[in-house]
């Protein structure tokens, strides 16, 4: 989370990526609130979010950091 916090700082959108069903439940019962940040199970659906949303900047290549499955 502080990753994120500290990154929405300097102007960026942090996107979870690799968020099992499993995961969501540990996540959702720990008390952590990670509204702020876009979940995602797979790569692909955070690419089509990113892509349609206009995160993507034309200059820049993307960053992704899964969280693991």
């Amino acid at each position: 989370m502080k990753i994120g916090t500290a990154s929405a700082l300097m102007g960026t959108k942090t996107i979870l990526v690799g968020i099992s069903p499993s995961m969501s439940l540990a996540i959702s019962s720990s008390g952590l609130d990670f509204s702020r940040f876009d979940c995602f199970q797979t790569l692909q659906h955070s690419i089509h979010y990113a892509h349609r949303n206009g995160l993507f900047d034309k200059h820049r290549r993307p960053f992704f950091w899964g969280c693991g499955a």
